[in-house]
Parts: C-alpha cells; structure tokens; sequence
C-alpha cells in the first residue's frame, strides 16, 4: 500500500510540475491593454514586449503626467514574477505569483513589508470589461477598480 501512495504522489507531482513548466506569458494575455482607475486620473498601461508585460501606472493632471510606478510580469522555468518598481528611492520589489486562472492572478511577498499579496482579476458586466487590482497586507487590504479603455 505504501508503495501505491508514494507512486501515486510521484505522478501527481510530475503532473504538477509539468504543468508549472508550461506556464508562459500568453496566461495573462488578458491584462494587456489600457486601464482607466474608476474615478480617478490615474491610467495602467500593459504591453508584451518579447516574454513579459511591462506595465506602467500614471496619473494625469490636466496635461501634466506623473508616473506612479513601473511593473513588469514574467515567466521562467516554470514561475512567474510580478515586479513593482514605485516611484521614489526604494528598489523594486519582486512578488511571486503563486496562483494563475483564466481570469486573474495572485502574486506573494511575505517578507514584504506591504504590500504581502497583490491579486488581480479581470470580468466583464455588459458590454464593459473592468480589472480589480488588489493589495494586501498585515490586515490591510486595499482595491483599485479599473475599465478597459477603448481604443
């Protein structure tokens, strides 16, 4: 019986870790785009640029544009990384994501000091598409609500 498990775990866990290796970029493809904060000036922009989306977060003020921060997503080996570079001295922080579905993602740094979690989801109500970004973080939790821009 012992034997059954262990091989019944060893093919789960080929079957994972296969899985994992194909997770690529084309997984978030959704995010691509234009996004405009719901009552605010502030815009995301994502795009692909070879194997990753590079994203930037802006805020405009009558003709004057201030960038809030940069991001950039990327898979290798298997993993994915959402990196946040904000404005300011700090160096970028790096967040693994750790849960992936069709329609959003989660992205973890515990040893963070805040945010620890960054969740994104996108969906859609009629004929207009909204992403909700999320932050998380020693009992704090912050969501910014966002609709796609028409182009």
């Amino acid at each position: 019986m012992k034997i059954v498990v262990r091989v019944v775990f060893l093919v789960l866990g080929l079957t994972f870790t296969l899985q994992a290796q194909q997770v690529s970029i084309e997984k978030f493809q959704w995010l691509e785009g234009s996004w405009q904060r719901i009552n605010k000036n502030v815009v995301e922009v994502w795009e692909r640029v070879d194997q990753q989306l590079l994203g930037s977060s802006f805020k405009v003020v009558d003709l004057d544009t201030t960038t809030l921060e940069t991001i950039s997503l990327a898979c290798a080996n298997g993993e994915c990384y959402y990196t946040a570079d904000v404005a300011g001295s700090q160096p970028p922080v790096v967040f693994k994501i750790t849960t992936i579905h069709k329609s959003g993602f989660v992205a973890e740094n515990p040893a963070h000091d805040f945010p620890k979690i960054i969740r994104y989801a996108v969906y859609q109500e009629n004929d207009e598409v909204f992403l909700e970004a999320t932050i998380e973080g020693n009992g704090k939790s912050m969501s910014f609500l966002f609709s796609r821009r028409k182009q």
